[in-house]
């Protein structure tokens, strides 16, 4: 502002010293102005202004900066000698080439050229000031190394002796091998730079890729272990612990060291070369296909003998007590299982012998010929009186070993009967005939013998011949059994045997199948007391002249006693009626099965159970009574239980409530509702049946009754179904 106000003021101060000066164009004056330098003109610029060097005096004009007035030479004047305000010291605006050095100028040469000892920036001609001068290849403004321009203005590079972003390290060459590798990174195997000793280099340290861990070819012998190596100790020598093949010196390992006689790569057996890489053979220690040992020699005596057999009877060795040893222990080959030659007394049974207790001595449970001692064995021992080394008799010598004879026991040829003795009276007689208690004849209730219940004899001795007996029974009520068996030994066939009424014409219970020993049997209630009659008679198979023994039994049932006894239907233990079980032991809930139930396709020896057919339910205490009508039929009821708690249900059988015994054919069993088996044939008394099993909650289960074989018709049967 104030050079401005200096600058319009400049001609009226020239006016007013012009008005006191002398006239420049007075005759005494030169003609300043006209460009010539005069006489008394120190010079002419061809004007008569002033400040531009030459005044309008043509005197020569000396500037002063700082006096506030801009003259030759002067940019500017704004009267001070302070430098970056605008005008410098030297009366030129402020600026890098004005030739004064203002702020943040570290030199001014007065010009903007660079490499002159001060640049086009005003900062000393030198690397680092951002001008790039000769000698440099770049400028960047400072010395750091690292981004892009290194500190001595040369542009970054491996190599340059300077360590930029990225190098490991830079020595100024491009050697590998010196500490600092091609590629500027520090010498060392995994770099990726091949040097000194190195095979290779992958740039990692993994091995197994190729390039190992210490710069060689992945192989073995390299000293890295790598798989399928085991161990790997740098070579290809055998026996140092890690072998040619890289697995640890071993047996089995493929490779053969030491005292190896083999080495086929495993340690199986049975290949032709041992796990202890022997060849397989008996001692070498190893044990083999059919060795039982091998101490690793073939001596025997010490524990294991010299064919690799441990010591004992059996293993082909003779030793110590064998008399011989055929290398196995079967006996009857010669040599026996104890090592003795093949012979009765030896200890061994063998061949024909049926026992032998290591002697020839008979009478001691085995005889001198290796029969067990007992009659029949060709040797007399005990109470012997002979031994035909058979159990025929009627042969001279009977089946106990007695001369054959009325009065031995034994019944032999023209012989009814023996009873050991020649005596009579006593149902067998002296000459060994039947004496028989019936009186004939006695073939009707009006003729029948009167007896006591016991046991008696009698015979049938024509087609239609038919015994009768009257028995009195007095105790009721009770049961009667009558049973018929066969004089004198087991029954071959069946008889007939009936219980008939009081008055002699209606058969409360007959019998006419063979159970156990007896030919028949018939069983009945006696609630009356008084006269009853038991008759015998031939069946479809009953030989004429049959002896028979008949046997009366008389029993007093107990209602109550918590054992169904005969006569009963049932007993639970109480005289109550009303919890299916009447105080007289009858079932107050009898069910007779309903046909057909079971899957209606009758088939003998094939299984019929299905439930869509089952009779029932039954869920209560029950006398169940039914049929297997022809051969091949099954029963099937559904047995529930509607309460909410698991209950067990109690099966039992037998044949009939007037009848002893049960059937010997029956079976009974329990199966769930998919035919699984539960339970089958428990064993009770008299040959009955007794089974259990538990039903779930609101479940079903079904009893099975069907013929042991599946092709016998069962014309009756009871079982009785207790819920418990």
């Amino acid at each position: 502002m104030f050079s401005k106000l200096l600058r319009s003021l400049l001609p009226l101060l020239v006016l007013v010293v012009a008005a006191g000066c002398p006239d420049p164009y007075s005759p005494e004056y030169p003609s300043c102005g006209n460009g010539v330098r005069e006489s008394g003109e120190n010079c002419d610029d061809g004007n008569l202004r002033s400040g531009d060097g030459c005044d309008y005096l043509c005197r020569i004009e000396i500037s002063t900066c700082g006096n506030l007035r801009v003259e030759m030479g002067e940019s500017c004047d704004d009267g001070n000698q302070t430098n970056g305000d605008g005008c410098d010291n030297n009366c030129r605006f402020s600026g890098c080439g004005n030739g004064a050095a203002g702020s943040g100028e570290s030199c001014d040469d007065g010009n903007l050229m660079s490499g002159d000892g001060c640049d086009g920036n005003c900062t000393p001609t030198g690397c680092g000031n951002g001008i790039v001068t000769t000698g440099e290849q770049c400028d960047d403004g400072n010395t750091l190394p690292g981004d892009g321009c290194d500190a001595d203005c040369t542009f970054a590079s491996c190599g340059d002796g300077m360590l930029d972003l990225g190098e490991q390290c830079d020595d100024g060459n491009h050697v590998s091998g010196d500490g600092c590798d091609f590629g500027c990174i520090v010498s060392g195997c995994g770099n990726g730079v091949l040097a000194g000793s190195e095979i290779c280099d992958d740039g990692n340290d993994t091995s197994g890729d190729g390039c190992d861990a210490n710069c060689t070819p992945t192989r073995c012998g390299n000293g890295v272990v790598t798989f399928p190596e085991q161990c790997d100790d740098g070579n290809a020598i055998s026996g140092d612990g890690c072998d040619a093949s890289c697995t640890p010196t071993r047996c089995g390992n493929g490779i053969l060291t030491g005292d190896e006689v083999c080495d086929d790569g495993n340690t199986f057996s049975g290949d032709g070369c041992d796990p202890n890489c022997t060849l397989p053979a008996c001692g070498n220690g190893f044990i083999g296909a059919g060795e039982q040992c091998d101490d690793g020699n073939t001596f025997s005596g010490d524990g294991c003998d010299g064919n690799c057999r441990l010591p004992g009877c059996g293993n082909g060795i003779v030793a110590g007590s064998e008399q011989c040893d055929d290398g196995n222990t079967f006996s009857g080959d010669g040599c026996d299982s104890n090592c003795t030659p093949t012979a009765c007394g030896n200890g061994v049974t063998a061949g024909v012998e049926f026992c032998d207790d290591g002697n020839t001595v008979s009478g001691d449970g085995c005889d001198a010929n290796c029969t067990t001692t007992r009659c029949g064995n060709g040797i007399i021992t005990g109470s012997e009186l002979c031994d035909d080394g058979n159990t025929f008799s009627g042969d001279g010598c009977d089946s106990n070993c007695t001369p054959t004879a009325c009065g031995n026991g034994v019944i032999s040829s023209g012989e009814l009967c023996d009873d050991g003795n020649t005596v009579s009276g006593d149902l067998c007689s002296s000459s060994c005939t039947f004496e028989v208690d019936e009186v004939e004849p006695n073939n009707d209730a009006a003729h029948a013998n009167l007896t006591p219940v016991r046991a008696l004899h009698g015979r049938l001795t024509e087609v239609a011949d038919e015994d009768w007996y009257a028995v009195d029974v007095d105790q009721v009520p009770s049961r009667l059994v009558a049973a018929v068996r066969k004089d004198g030994g087991a029954c071959p066939h069946s008889a007939v045997v009936n219980i008939v009424t009081l008055d002699g014409t209606t058969i409360m219970s007959s019998g006419s199948q063979i159970q156990g020993n007896a030919c028949a049997i018939a069983g009945a209630l006696m609630t009356t007391p008084g006269r009853y009659y038991v008759s015998v008679a031939r069946n479809f198979d009953t030989p004429v002249g049959f002896f028979y023994q008949l046997e009366m039994a008389q029993a007093i049932a107990v209602c109550g006693n918590g054992e169904r006894q005969f006569g009963e239907e049932c007993d639970d233990g109480n005289a109550t009626s009303g919890d299916g079980c009447s105080a007289t032991c009858l079932a107050e809930h009898v069910f007779a099965e309903s046909e057909p139930n079971d899957d209606g396709m009758i088939g003998v020896n094939q299984p019929d159970f299905a439930t869509f057919n089952a009779d029932g339910p039954l869920s209560t205490y029950t006398l169940v009574r039914g049929a297997l009508a022809v051969a091949g039929d099954e029963d099937v009821y559904a047995l529930e239980n509607p309460g909410g708690a698991a209950r067990v249900v109690r099966v039992s059988e037998y044949g009939s409530p007037t009848v002893s015994g049960c059937l010997i054919g029956l079976s009974i069993m329990l199966r769930d509702g998919f035919g699984q088996l539960l339970t089958q044939n428990g064993a009770g008394s008299n040959a009955c049946r007794v089974i259990e099993a538990t039903i779930p909650a609101h479940g079903v289960i079904y009893l099975h009754v069907a013929a042991r074989s599946d092709n016998l018709a069962v014309p009756l049967y009871h079982t009785v179904v207790e819920f418990r």
